[in-house]
């Protein structure tokens, strides 16, 4: 997916760059996404032991249907796709760091 509408939030975990790119909106703010990010990253970092890399995710919008949203990702060395619908929620990101249930 290409353009010029593409955003993209920098973050560090253990010194290396975090970086998301999406585009649209979504039902929650990038910048909490890219804060759950970090804290994963760190986590996958520590318990492997390696050395701290950037790690890039794209957060690619999904149409939804009415009454249901959509939200999946698939797994790369050093990144990960996230694909989520405009309706997903920051409490439906859960991505393994207990932020949702806080």
């Amino acid at each position: 997916m290409g353009g010029s509408d593409w955003k993209v939030i920098e973050r560090r975990a253990a010194g290396a760059p975090v970086r998301i790119a999406y585009r649209g909106q979504f039902g929650f703010r990038p910048e909490a996404l890219a804060d759950m990010l970090v804290r994963v990253v760190e986590a996958d970092h520590a318990y492997w032991g390696d050395a701290a890399q950037p790690f890039f995710v794209p957060v690619v919008p999904l149409a939804a249907q009415v009454g249901s949203y959509s939200l999946g990702g698939t797994g790369r060395d050093d990144a990960f796709s996230v694909y989520a619908s405009p309706n997903v929620r920051e409490a439906e990101l859960r991505l393994g760091d207990g932020a949702s249930e806080r």
